[in-house]
């Protein structure tokens, strides 16, 4: 039993577009990919390790530091392989119509003709793009 600091990210918005056997897009929602929007949350939270099964239970009522985060794995066709080429790793199969990069953006954005996207990083840390691949409602990442 510890008690650990933990950023809580719930889920505010998700843009998914519809794809089909992961090569053809039926139905784009205009963001240029997928785009997952979260509340990040500072949160105080106990530790419990029963039968090694990890569970969290958090203490403090009122969370600190509510920031909202934009998130974008962005389309093959969209990214500009002349000036940022990517790892192999991280382009994924050529069947794919999206990369397997994921990027905090500066503001959030309704659709691509609205303005531009600022990227503000690459998300490489696997904590947090294991959970953004699956579209997590809710999920806890430790604080460093």
């Amino acid at each position: 039993m510890q008690i650990k600091i933990f950023d809580k990210y719930s889920l505010i918005k998700s843009d998914i577009p519809t794809i089909i056997n992961k090569k053809t897009i039926v139905k784009d929602v205009n963001v240029g990919g997928i785009k997952l929007s979260y509340k990040v949350s500072t949160v105080k939270a106990l530790v419990l390790n029963i039968f090694n099964k990890q569970y969290i239970i958090p203490i403090s009522l009122k969370p600190k530091d509510k920031t909202n985060i934009t998130f974008l794995r962005p389309y093959k066709n969209k990214w500009d392989v002349g000036r940022n080429k990517l790892p192999r790793c991280l382009w994924g199969k050529t069947t794919d119509p999206l990369t397997n990069l994921w990027i905090e953006l500066e503001l959030d954005y309704t659709d691509l003709d609205s303005g531009e996207v600022m990227c503000k990083r690459e998300i490489r840390d696997t904590n947090i793009t294991k959970h953004l691949s699956k579209n997590k409602q809710l999920f806890y990442i430790i604080k460093k």
